[in-house]
């Protein structure tokens, strides 16, 4: 039984006539068939035979079919002569109704992800010929299994197929996953999942996008400075918090990719309060009076001692980095799956991100000159007035120490690029088919604190 685990090392020619659309697959303005257009279809005929071509016939009893031009309405479409417009549309219809059994599809891109049921082929390649007094689907000879593209446009699956309780088949067709992908988003062409789905690939064409990165963590916030006024004490600096830890590899499950993020930096602590500062003056007080204008003292008046300047604060943690996603051509997951010719090609697996850089501590505060004492009289004048005075304040104490910086963010993990991933109880079988892969993601930094790097392979295990 294979089960999730860290991996090692990280983680015939355009036709398109008539009612059914022009070359591209745009709809056809004009419903009369052109004698051009006739001639341009004796032309592609009389050059697949020059090949040793013979285009296959649709079977209209077993089949339902799809133009990029055909009904949107899904309850009636179908036919040779009312052909559904999307993939998913002609694969619902044939599920439901009696002894259709093939999905055939003209020639075009269509914007879409598709889930499979059992008992189905999903066949591209097809071209609609139109003499202007019938249509007659044929099998494109030249260029069939690049003929029809499924591409999602936000999708991650192309291709779903889960628990079918039978099998389903894709033949000449390409898919592809939507161009780009979000940040740490995984991207995959066939996803196949359950032990009694089999599916059977017969001539596709895979073709998987880069996997998006992951995000970097935010930088920590800054510590504020240290005021003044607070008890003294040594005056020592914060100390840095502790970095965060580097995400170790991820992991495929049933699920596909599980990306692995790294962990915050820690705060760092705050800075002591300075030494204390020296304390204030006293002064005598006193009042004039008397007949040879005597000083009479009645208290004092006396200064406060400095004050410590405050610790600052410490610097906040860096955030995290986010993993990697992973980019795979064909997932299996206790499914069966059969690949006969075609090709399959992954992408690159996406960076880890970078953990955020720690906070910068707080500046210490500065020591304050402690408060002058009260006013009063502390000498006679000649005309024996009261000549004020107070005690001064005693002289400042010592600056807090700074906050620590608070510890940069560990980095995500790597994302992995496989042509064919094969997990659970899984099997897959390949004959003729060509595989190739990307690179793998790299781990997010920064230094001291990365996440593991990704895995890449034509096919794991």
């Amino acid at each position: 039984m294979f089960v999730a685990v860290a991996l090692a090392s990280g983680c015939a020619d355009v036709l398109g006539l008539g009612d059914y659309g022009d070359a591209d697959g745009a709809a056809d303005a004009t419903p009369d068939v052109t004698a051009d257009a006739a001639d341009a279809a004796d032309a592609s005929v009389e050059a697949d035979a020059e090949a040793g071509c013979t285009s296959g016939i649709a079977d209209d009893a077993k089949g339902i079919f799809v133009t990029t031009s055909g009904s949107t309405d899904t309850t009636t479409c179908g036919t040779e002569t009312v052909p559904c417009a999307s993939v998913q549309a002609g694969l619902d219809r044939a599920h439901v109704i009696s002894g259709k059994s093939i999905v055939y599809v003209a020639r075009g891109t269509y914007a879409e992800s598709i889930t499979l049921y059992p008992g189905l082929r999903l066949e591209g390649g097809w071209d609609v010929l139109d003499n202007g007094q019938s249509k007659t689907w044929v099998q494109a000879c030249n260029d069939a299994p690049s003929a029809v593209v499924i591409q999602p446009a936000t999708e991650n699956r192309t291709v779903a197929a889960a628990d079918l309780g039978g099998t389903a088949t894709l033949a000449t067709l390409t898919l592809r996953s939507k161009p780009s992908a979000a940040a740490g988003e995984s991207l995959y062409g066939v996803f196949a999942t359950g032990s009694t789905t089999a599916l059977a690939l017969e001539d596709v064409s895979v073709e998987v996008s880069d996997a998006g990165d992951g995000m970097s963590g935010d930088t920590g916030g800054a510590g504020d400075a240290g005021g003044s006024g607070c008890d003294a004490d040594v005056g020592d600096a914060g100390a840095a918090g502790p970095t965060g830890v580097g995400a170790e590899a991820g992991v495929f499950d049933e699920a596909g990719w599980e990306p692995a993020s790294g962990t915050a930096g820690a705060s760092g602590t705050g800075g002591l309060a300075g030494s204390a500062g020296d304390d204030g003056t006293c002064v005598t007080c006193g009042t004039c009076g008397g007949l040879i204008c005597k000083f009479s003292s009645n208290g004092s008046s006396c200064g406060g001692a400095g004050l410590a300047g405050c610790g600052g604060d410490p610097g906040g943690g860096g955030a995290r980095g986010i993993g990697g996603g992973s980019s795979v051509g064909v997932f299996a997951w206790d499914a069966t799956v059969t690949i006969t010719g075609g090709s399959i090609v992954a992408g690159s697996g996406g960076s880890g991100g970078s953990g955020g850089a720690g906070g910068g501590g707080g500046a210490g505060g500065a020591g304050m000159t402690g408060s002058a004492g009260s006013s009063c009289g502390v000498s006679c004048s000649g005309g024996c007035k009261p000549v004020s005075g107070a005690g001064a304040g005693g002289a400042a104490g010592g600056a807090g120490g700074s906050g620590g910086a608070g510890g940069n963010g560990g980095g995500g993990a790597g994302g992995c690029s496989y042509a064919v991933f094969q997990g659970g109880a899984a099997a897959v079988s390949l004959s003729g088919a060509s595989l190739a892969h990307g690179d793998a993601g790299a781990g997010g930094g920064p230094d001291g604190s990365a996440g593991a790097a990704g895995s890449s392979a034509d096919r794991f295990p």
